[in-house]
């Protein structure tokens, strides 16, 4: 399951149609709980990095320069984005367990924050389906009803937890100035899941500034269709002029 997890430097990976990588590692793994109902946390690391201009000298073929840059992308090259991802693992519950799963009512957790902004949709099996093919996401959770009640013990399809980060992002850019001279851009991001979404249930995405801050903090956070607190996360806004500032220093 998707627990969670983090971006940072969100505007420093341009789509220029430059060759990048991703470099993966396993950062953390710790086990939580008693033993025989553990849960295993997996902290994975990925940076996506571009390789470095040639500088003075001669120039390098590009399949030279991939090599190069691939065999020590931490040297040859510049990282873009930094992500980390937790990932927890558990036990197939048993037949006893899926049975009170199916039948308790979820518990709800009322959101700290009052939205300035917010939509509401509900996401439907089209949906899902386009964004497993669209993430290369082949989890039979998000796809077979059957296999999340009989396997997994939930009583429907459930929303990827990377889809809700896609849609706080997305509502959250909405109402970011962008012009050239006022506008600001989503620096970074860290977010957790709290409860299941699922399928065929309206789900609402909100955005709120928090005031008191350093930097420009915004909260995200989805809510299900019980005004439960689902995914809450806090995002880095920064001006628009920052990140023209870094280009010309790189």
């Amino acid at each position: 399951m998707w627990a969670g997890g983090s971006l940072q430097d969100l505007r420093s990976l341009k789509l220029n149609r430059k060759a990048a990588a991703c470099v993966e590692k396993i950062a953390d793994v710790r086990a939580q709980g008693p033993a025989g109902s553990e849960k295993i946390f997996v902290e994975v690391e990925r940076n996506y990095i571009y390789p470095l201009s040639n500088g003075p000298g001669p120039k390098l073929k590009y399949r030279e320069k991939m090599r190069r840059f691939l065999k020590n992308p931490s040297q040859n090259g510049r990282v873009g984005i930094a992500e980390r991802r937790t990932l927890v693992f558990m036990r197939e519950p048993s037949d006893e367990e899926k049975k009170i799963s199916l039948e308790k009512e979820q518990k709800i957790l009322r959101p700290p924050f009052t939205p300035t902004y917010s939509v509401t949709l509900t996401p439907t099996p089209t949906l899902l389906f386009h964004y497993s093919a669209l993430s290369y996401n082949a989890h039979r959770i998000h796809l077979d009803r059957s296999y999340c009640r009989e396997v997994e013990g939930y009583r429907d399809l459930l929303v990827h937890g990377p889809l809700s980060l896609t849609l706080m992002l997305s509502v959250l850019q909405s109402q970011l100035p962008n012009g050239d001279t006022n506008g600001s851009f989503i620096d970074s991001v860290d977010y957790r899941h709290l409860a299941p979404l699922y399928v065929n249930q309206p789900m609402r995405v909100c955005c709120a500034p928090r005031s008191g801050n350093v930097q420009d903090q915004w909260s995200i956070w989805v809510e299900n269709q019980d005004g439960g607190l689902c995914v809450m996360g806090t995002a880095i806004i920064k001006p628009l002029t920052d990140s023209k500032q870094n280009e010309t220093e790189n």
